[in-house]
């Protein structure tokens, strides 16, 4: 990988979804790779586990031939254009570089979009919007919201919702606990507030109560309440924008 590599979490979760998509993909076209490389099927069995092993990045002599039979499946929109797009993506991400001659690619890529299954096509989605943002692809027409989730925005808030309302009570004491204390009693007023009557949202004066104990509490995996407060914040994420990234 470059240098200069972005570690951004956009940037990380776009990759990190295409990457599930690898393994179903290249089984169901494995015939289809293996011809268009030139490889055996063993060789290109050893090519996609190196490639595995390097979180999808063309980066050993042992899987050239294998990036150079993703692109041709790619380009041609043969048999394979999804895994093709899938792998190419991922790499294009990390290794920030954009071929010029997979231009065409990832606009028909997102023309496709709509016939693809639900995470795969968010998987896509978010990731050809995170390489565009990186100026690595440049589309005429972007994907849109509603291409990067796997589900409607109103079904989403209400399972987070859930999750943050199925805290007991003993975890909503313990997050607001977590400024080491300080202001316990008016953290967790705000944030059954929170959870009650305001369905999630932070109120906009509250400010520092209960946000900045649920922040706290939802960078510490395994602590009490951790789960209700990541949902907490996706809701108001998903709600509001990630203004704070």
């Amino acid at each position: 990988m470059v240098e200069d590599y972005d570690s951004s979490f956009r940037t990380w979760q776009a990759v990190a979804d295409l990457i599930h998509h690898v393994e179903p993909l290249a089984g169901a076209h494995f015939a289809a790779m293996a011809k268009a490389s030139g490889l055996t099927p063993r060789e290109t069995g050893l090519a996609l586990k190196r490639l595995r092993d390097d979180h999808l990045v063309f980066m050993r002599d042992q899987t050239l031939a294998l990036m150079g039979g993703l692109e041709g499946l790619a380009i041609a929109q043969a048999e394979g254009f999804d895994v093709a797009v899938v792998i190419l993506l991922a790499d294009v991400l990390q290794n920030r570089r954009g071929a010029a001659v997979l231009a065409g690619v990832w606009e028909e890529a997102r023309r496709r979009l709509q016939g693809w299954p639900a995470t795969l096509r968010a998987a896509v989605a978010n990731g050809l919007v995170r390489a565009g943002e990186l100026g690595l692809v440049t589309l005429d027409v972007l994907p849109t919201a509603a291409d990067c989730l796997t589900r409607g925005a109103a079904e989403i808030a209400s399972h987070l919702l859930e999750i943050a309302r199925s805290m007991r009570p003993d975890e909503l004491w313990a997050v607001a606990q977590a400024d080491y204390g300080i202001g316990t009693e008016q953290h967790l007023a705000a944030l059954q507030g929170v959870i009650g009557k305001r369905d999630g949202i932070f109120a906009p004066e509250d400010g520092w109560h209960p946000s900045e104990v649920v922040e706290l509490r939802a960078h510490i995996p395994g602590q009490p309440g951790h789960e209700g407060c990541t949902a907490l914040l996706l809701l108001n994420v998903l709600r509001d924008g990630d203004r704070q990234g």
